[in-house]
């Protein structure tokens, strides 16, 4: 598994569900889930990082649900959550967690 893929492929999904009804990102978001526990299982067999790796995969979680409006405990709109969830991405994406860091360009930001 290379975790930059993934991290891109969630990217790409957490963007697909604005477009969607509900119903939609509920199925997206299965998927997400599934692509996050993956990174979770690596994380733990082979992680280069501390604690704030496995924070910032929990924190993924979180953004993925209130996209998806499993989550409603708070009052952000789902944007504010997608801006959210990308930031987090760059934070997993960066060497302390599973890659290398990005040259200040976001993938969503062209």
């Amino acid at each position: 598994m290379n975790a930059l893929t993934v991290l891109d492929a969630i990217e790409d999904l957490a963007k697909s569900m604005m477009e969607l009804p509900v119903p939609g990102r509920v199925e997206v978001y299965a998927t997400i889930r599934s692509l996050i526990r993956d990174l979770e299982d690596a994380h733990a067999r082979h992680g280069r990082g501390d604690d704030a790796c496995a924070e910032a995969l929990a924190e993924l979680t979180l953004h993925a649900q209130s996209i998806a409006q499993l989550d409603d405990s708070d009052d952000h709109p789902d944007t504010q959550h997608l801006v959210w969830l990308f930031r987090t991405l760059d934070r997993l994406r960066s060497g302390e967690c599973f890659g290398r860091p990005r040259t200040g360009k976001h993938r969503s930001g062209g």
